[in-house]
């Protein structure tokens, strides 16, 4: 398991993915099996998460 410092730059894992729920008008991180209910903070997190920002800068 590699350490996370302000320079690593995050990115989801290959199988999750972030969607956008109309009905309930929210944001679900999806996972093969399983699923959260994002809050707007983590939503915001998550969508920094893309290999081009860095922890420092999330």
């Amino acid at each position: 398991m590699s350490t996370i410092t302000s320079e690593s730059r995050p990115t989801l894992a290959a199988k999750a993915r972030l969607r956008w729920d109309r009905q309930t008008s929210r944001y679900l991180l999806l996972y093969p099996e399983r699923g959260l209910v994002l809050n707007p903070t983590a939503a915001d997190v998550v969508q920094l998460c893309t290999g081009e920002h860095t922890v420092g800068a999330i």
